[in-house]
């Protein structure tokens, strides 16, 4: 079965898309592909960052769990001789602080002394400080 002709169209000519058609369709396929091409660009960002907040976590967590360890085995001289830089990852900085609080008199001639210990980390590359901090208690033996 033949298509009926344009009766507007001259006699013989192949229908086609006209250029202006062609450019139309040009543009609106490129603006598609930038908007794509933005969030792609913003996906990354957002795993760069959330990589780095990954890592952080685990730093502060291992020198947080090292700071409990040093005022287990050596009392509030081990805890306070952890203060300090930390060792950390290539392209980190961290640091471990720790702040004696009040005593309280402990059972048996103890004194419990609690100890707030905070630690930051952050990365050199990027304007960003992640920190965390927890309550330590050491008991001291008069």
């Amino acid at each position: 079965m033949q298509r009926p002709q344009d009766p507007r169209a001259p006699a013989g000519t192949d229908r086609g898309f006209t250029l202006i058609e062609v450019l139309v369709a040009l543009v609106i396929l490129s603006t598609g592909i930038v908007v794509v091409l933005g969030a792609f660009e913003t996906s990354l960002v957002a795993l760069g960052e959330a990589r780095d907040t990954v890592r952080a976590a685990r730093i502060l967590r291992e020198a947080l769990a090292d700071a409990r360890v040093a005022a287990q085995s050596g009392g509030a001289a081990g805890l306070t001789a952890a203060a300090g830089r930390l060792e950390a990852p290539d392209g980190w900085d961290g640091r471990l602080e720790t702040e004696p609080l009040l005593p309280a008199a402990g059972r048996g001639g103890t004194t419990n002394r609690l100890y707030r210990v905070g630690v930051r980390a952050s990365r050199r590359a990027v304007d960003r400080e992640y920190a965390l901090a927890t309550f330590v208690r050491v008991r001291e033996k008069p």
